[in-house]
């Protein structure tokens, strides 16, 4: 009989949260004039760890959902420098105290927004090793199941973190000693062929070395996104939903301004829903000092190169045929700089 190694098993860990969200409901057929309630739009925030007790002990009365896909979860905990917002399939969703507001009727659906207390949980793959020792416990900690959570860690091994990028110089310098020979063959040539200053050349040698150096560990520390220059101008192309468009980049607006038939497309492709992503009405001053009435909506993922930004708020006027990257968006990149010389920007990494 062949012997038992190894035993992999399933175990859930357990959350309680604040809920809140969008939903739309339909009536079904019954005496007790129940609805069918389907959630539009999902946030559970305030999240912390539950035991099993608390997890289980519902009350009757409330939704369940046996599995919920992409729900977005907002968790603080004191291991982590800030609160840290990420999507999750969760199992076993129940919502309880359950409070409904800002109902609207549709012919047979119902819309509104849904306010509760939510309970559930997230399952683990685990696995035992009977051949190794048992005196050290699995992991069983939040990074488990978040990817984004060590970037947010408090760096508590300093050491550990300087480890990691001499490890990445190193790395660089096995192509050191060939970079030094196609460098100084360079120089001898030059040398014998105009005869110049050969200490001249052994500096500039030196500083280029230098600043190579120096755009490496720049690069280990930092992310940036290049624009594209039309005049004196700076623009940089936006994604949304598979939609490109080109914005030109101006500090001085304080929201995102997207040109009107850029909208009606994401409004057209169904992407963007007026009564889910408009969040209402304002004025705006134009150029010649006029005040335009346009509205302002919540776009759920927006692409700015290589990086992607989370529930951004745009706007968009009548007869607008040119868009801005206004501070709305460019705040969400944390800790940055624009170089208008060098048509780039960079974002540090904390």
């Amino acid at each position: 009989m062949e012997q038992l190694t190894k035993l992999k098993f399933t175990e859930y860990i357990y959350f309680e949260g604040d809920f809140n969200g969008k939903y739309s409901g339909i009536p079904i057929k019954s005496q007790d004039h129940l609805s069918s309630i389907d959630l539009l739009e999902s946030n559970i925030f305030n999240t912390k760890r539950c035991g099993k007790y608390v997890f289980f002990n519902t009350k009757n009365d409330n939704l369940h959902f046996e599995m919920f896909e992409n729900i977005c979860i907002e968790i603080n905990d004191e291991n982590l420098t800030k609160k840290i917002r990420f999507k999750e399939d969760v199992c076993n969703l129940k919502i309880d105290n359950i409070k409904l507001s800002n109902q609207m009727i549709d012919g047979k659906k119902t819309f509104g927004q849904i306010q509760g207390k939510a309970k559930f949980s997230i399952p683990i793959q685990r696995e035992i090793d009977f051949n190794k020792s048992f005196n050290k416990l699995p992991k069983a900690d939040f990074d488990i199941f978040i990817p984004e959570l060590e970037a947010v860690l408090k760096k508590k091994n300093t050491e550990l973190h300087k480890k990691k990028i001499r490890q990445k110089i190193i790395k660089f310098l096995k192509y050191f000693p060939l970079i030094i020979y196609l460098i100084v063959m360079s120089i001898a040539s030059i040398y014998f062929i105009s005869n110049f200053d050969f200490d001249k050349k052994i500096n500039s040698t030196e500083n280029f070395i230098t600043n190579k150096y120096d755009e490496i560990i720049n690069s280990i520390n930092s992310k940036t996104i290049y624009l594209r220059k039309k005049g004196n101008q700076l623009y940089l192309q936006v994604e949304i939903a598979n939609t490109k468009n080109e914005l030109l980049v101006d500090t001085g607006a304080s929201m995102t301004l997207i040109p009107e038939i850029f909208l009606n497309k994401l409004i057209a492709d169904k992407y963007l829903k007026p009564e889910i992503h408009l969040l209402g009405f304002q004025k705006f001053k134009i150029a010649n000092g006029e005040s335009v009435e346009g509205s302002v909506w919540r776009v759920p993922r927006l692409k700015l190169g290589s990086e992607i930004l989370y529930d951004v708020e745009v706007s968009s006027l009548p007869g607008a045929k040119t868009g801005l990257l206004g501070m709305s968006t460019l705040e969400k990149l944390g800790n940055y700089s624009i170089f208008p010389n060098e048509n780039k920007i960079v974002i540090f990494k904390n």
